[in-house]
């Protein structure tokens, strides 16, 4: 009768550790769908910054160039 007894009490604790366990799961693989949506949005980010930047540095050596001769010419007329 205690054999009886103890196994469904460890029975009910399988089954509640069980329910638990797929709880926590179910939210886990909740997050790591939002954290997938969330990397794609941070990619899409830094592939927009990536050409900022190129655009950026092109007007930076534009400008860069354009000092470099207006100096060549004060040189040449000082």
């Amino acid at each position: 009768m205690d054999v009886g007894v103890y196994l469904v009490g460890m029975g009910g604790l399988v089954s509640v550790l069980l329910s638990i366990s797929g709880f926590l799961l179910r939210y886990l693989v909740q997050d790591l769908r939002e954290l997938k949506s969330e990397l794609v949005e941070v990619k899409v980010g830094v592939a927009s910054l990536q050409g900022e930047q190129l655009v950026l540095k092109s007007m930076v050596q534009t400008q860069l160039t354009m000092l470099r001769n207006r100096i060549q010419v004060l040189e040449k007329v000082s």
